[in-house]
């Protein structure tokens, strides 16, 4: 219970706004804002992984544009897969869930041969998706809910990875558009494709 607990803890100052908004401001003294993050060391750039990944899955010499996480309606990977029409690379989808069938059914439906979905990689896997976070030019969180924190984002980050994502939630928290990083409106397929290809052809600006 809410009343007898000694200590609440928010990951995020959107979640922290959302508390209080649905339970109460008498719970302020209480709460504690303690964001995620992640350890850098796990996130150094292994040149031999890298070659692994471009090996195979052929992407010697080039760009590569990436997601991570479950596939389901709330992350917006089908506004990604539409932008990759457009997207002047290889789109690379890690993950699993729901909608993947969904998913792949849009990718043949637009006949697109940029755009991969390969699955879920546990971190210990000997193609850790960790790696691919290094391999990638451009990270992109397309979510279409207001997500809490948006830990992929900090992977990324931790990667030295730039990282185009919606202006969802707790997101907003961690990019500073334009600063490190850059943020688009929610389903806009044009905004990503255009902020995706103004990276991958700007090698100064990543």
């Amino acid at each position: 219970s809410l009343n007898v607990c000694a200590s609440i803890t928010a990951n995020s100052a959107f979640t922290r706004k959302w508390f209080l908004d649905m339970f109460g401001m008498q719970f302020e003294r209480k709460l504690r804002t303690i964001p995620g993050g992640v350890y850098l060391h796990e996130y150094k750039r292994d040149p031999a992984m890298m070659k692994k990944i471009d090996e195979t899955y052929g992407l010697a010499g080039k760009k590569v544009v990436l997601f991570t996480g479950r596939l389901t309606p709330q992350k917006g990977v089908d506004y990604l897969i539409r932008a990759a029409k457009q997207i002047q690379g290889e789109v690379l989808i890690l993950g699993d869930g729901p909608e993947r069938a969904n998913l792949q059914k849009l990718i043949d439906a637009l006949k697109l041969t940029n755009c991969r979905i390969l699955g879920y990689m546990k971190p210990g896997e000997q193609l850790s998706f960790k790696a691919f976070y290094s391999r990638a030019d451009v990270y992109v969180a397309p979510s279409t809910w207001k997500e809490p924190l948006g830990l992929v984002i900090l992977e990324a980050m931790a990667a030295k990875t730039p990282v185009i994502s919606t202006r969802a939630g707790g997101i907003t928290s961690l990019i500073k558009d334009g600063y490190n990083g850059y943020l688009v409106h929610v389903r806009r397929s044009d905004e990503i494709a255009m902020r995706v290809n103004e990276l991958l052809g700007n090698e100064a600006l990543c």
